[in-house]
């Protein structure tokens, strides 16, 4: 193993050993095996999992894995400016600070105060959120040379750009759902309790600019207003907690621009216009019709997933099981389509595409449970091998020929013409080959479970 690999698995370490990262390593025992690692890399053995694939390792089976490419360098141009000379747009507005060079901001942006609305009150307790999972790669990253699977370390990998919410109106949307008399379950340590402005509150707030030039005056307008500078405009800018879920959807409206301007012989100059209902896209921005234009007017449209299931990805049609249902079951089917030949992966690129709609998870999720229905449908007709039988012999375990698996039939289920009552070890005895067909999945006991029945028995197989 080279000395880059084992540095990988140090940083890795760093990671899982770090308090601030790892919440539950103080304190518990969950994160005391970790010492170990260090004990077992002096000793020159150090036992970890290996994708023969990728050829990367991990210290767990579900772990955090230490690509060679830093987001810094998928970052490329996309990175904050770190030269004074050199500075875009945005960093030129609202400043930067590197490693060795800083530039001050133009904008500095007041407290907003509130002028109407109300409080909703008492203070909800919102739905469960969390941080990016950026090793969910479909997500994330594009592929340039059309690969179905890859990673960040793959040629041609590249940052998809900036991370955005769709805006969306469905009542009570971000509300934990609890039942009357529950309502202390509905608190845990993954979701918090906000204080929230009603629908339609208002509030005033001042931009201060200073030493910016017209055309950066004209950018900073249409920034602000998108284009729309009236209250019932459809384009609105997302702000603060909660984005994923509802909230924080605002419309910015400009209602005057004041401008003080220092003379040597008149002093100071102080002129107010007001702004258009309509503001130009400026001509220094590029082309309005341009990609990535388009596609921001349409994140930011607050009608354009009007009507839609708006949510994280999640299983349609699913058993009824609050596992079955969890969205991390959505992102693991979704992971498992890389095993498939002529799948791909389901990309977030699409929904993004024109024409521009919410990203459709309940579609896509179709496909993956036909797919699944698909392969149990495969095995029907498949044939099997008697290994064993329950205590009463009522019923008979069988393996698949040529896997490992095995199930039990019930007597019920064994479709073989005067099987009668006799006890089964009697009528299948054991290495009795059968033909097995699988009839869907029931409900029993409170568990779904699925149903195998033995058609016929195999007597001269060629």
């Amino acid at each position: 193993v080279s000395d880059t690999k084992v540095s990988a698995l140090k940083q890795i370490y760093q990671l899982y050993n770090n308090e601030s990262i790892n919440q539950n390593l103080s304190g518990s025992r969950t994160g005391q095996w970790y010492n170990g690692f260090l004990v077992a890399l002096r000793r020159g053995i150090v036992p970890v999992w290996y994708n023969s694939t990728t050829k990367k390792m991990s210290l767990a089976a579900i772990g955090r894995i230490l690509y060679d490419k830093s987001l810094d360098i998928l970052m490329d141009k996309k990175m904050p400016c770190v030269d004074r000379k050199h500075l875009c747009k945005a960093c030129s507005l609202f400043g930067m600070v590197g490693s060795k060079e800083a530039a001050g901001s133009h904008i500095r942006v007041s407290d907003a105060k509130k002028i109407e609305g109300n409080q909703i009150d008492p203070s909800p307790i919102l739905r469960e959120l969390a941080s990016p999972k950026i090793s969910y790669i479909p997500f994330y990253t594009h592929n340039e040379n059309g690969k179905n699977t890859w990673d960040y370390d793959s040629n041609g990998t590249s940052l998809l750009g900036r991370k955005y919410y769709w805006h969306y109106n469905k009542k009570d949307s971000w509300k934990v759902k609890v039942l009357p008399g529950d309502e202390k379950k509905g608190k845990t340590e993954r979701n918090a309790t906000m204080e929230l402005m009603d629908i339609g509150t208002q509030f005033d707030f001042d931009i201060y600019y200073d030493k910016i030039t017209d055309e950066q005056l004209e950018e900073l307008i249409w920034i602000l207003t998108l284009g729309q500078n009236y209250q019932d405009s459809n384009l609105c800018h997302k702000l603060g907690h909660g984005k994923p879920i509802g909230l924080g959807s605002i419309k910015i409206v400009i209602n005057k621009n004041i401008c003080r301007t220092l003379d040597t012989e008149k002093g100071v100059i102080v002129s107010e216009n007001s702004v258009a209902n309509s503001v130009s896209f400026p001509k220094s921005l590029g082309n309005i019709k341009n990609e990535p234009i388009k596609s921001l007017l349409s994140v930011l449209d607050f009608n354009i997933v009007k009507g839609e299931v708006v949510s994280y990805p999640f299983i349609e049609n699913a058993k009824a099981n609050d596992n079955e249902t969890a969205p991390h079951r959505w992102f693991q089917k979704n992971w498992d389509v890389k095993k498939g030949q002529d799948q791909e992966w389901r990309k977030i690129e699409s929904a993004i595409a024109e024409p521009f709609f919410a990203y459709s998870s309940e579609l896509d999720e179709k496909v993956l449970i036909e797919r699944d229905q698909n392969e149990k449908e495969e095995v029907a007709g498949q044939h099997a091998i008697v290994i064993g039988y329950n205590k009463k012999k009522t019923s008979i375990k069988v393996e698949f020929i040529g896997s490992k698996k095995s199930i039990f039939i019930v007597r019920n289920n064994i479709h073989i013409p005067n099987i009668g009552e006799k006890p089964l070890d009697e009528t299948l005895p054991l290495n009795t080959k059968i033909e097995i067909k699988y009839g869907g999945e029931k409900t029993i006991d409170g568990a779904v479970r699925e149903i195998w029945t033995c058609e016929s028995i195999i007597t001269n197989e060629k």
